[in-house]
């Protein structure tokens, strides 16, 4: 993990918070974590003359050069808030999700499950496109967009959005995990 996300600490993080730990107790794994994501790492990128693993696999294929102009940054404010807005949406549905799932445990991961379905299902039928799209991590999405922008309405782009979002909401609250991998 450490290796795809390119830094030892982001793959502790993510081993925490999947562990799902008190404080605590999140200090006796730290460390091991740390050395784990650390030696993956330099396993990953190699160490002097020995060299790592390609990767080039987890680079974006020939994008076309672009230059920045003031209105892209100028627009960078109001996207930054309404994407706050959108999270701490994402946030309180997964808390209401969540305080469901204490005391309704099977029918309310039942229903998360259906709705991220139901989620995927809506996506592909509005737009054509794939219903991956929502359920996986995008990684593929995204390697198809920056090859070809174009291909995307904007219209699919909202609809990934606010579909994606809602089923990552609804799986924040019932199923293990945390905010990055519910």
């Amino acid at each position: 993990i450490s290796a795809v996300f390119g830094n030892p600490l982001i793959a502790a993080i993510l081993f925490i918070e999947v562990m799902g730990l008190a404080r605590r107790q999140t200090m006796l794994v730290i460390l091991p974590a740390l050395l784990a994501s650390g030696l993956g790492a330099l396993v990953y990128t190699g160490l002097g003359s020995w060299t790592g693993v390609e990767t080039s696999s987890l680079s974006l294929p020939a994008l076309e050069r672009t230059t920045l102009h003031l209105a892209d940054v100028m627009s960078a404010v109001p996207l930054a808030a309404a994407t706050a807005a959108l999270m701490w949406l994402a946030f309180r549905i997964g808390h209401r999700a969540a305080a469901l799932a204490k005391t309704h445990v099977l029918r309310t991961t039942i229903g998360a499950g259906l709705v991220v379905g139901l989620s995927a299902t809506g996506y592909a039928l509005l737009t054509g496109n794939a219903p991956t799209d929502v359920a996986l991590s995008g990684q593929l999405t995204l390697v198809a967009l920056g090859q070809d922008p174009g291909a995307w309405s904007t219209g699919a782009l909202v609809a990934l959005v606010l579909f994606k979002g809602l089923a990552y909401a609804v799986c924040l609250g019932t199923f293990r995990g945390g905010p990055v991998f519910p």
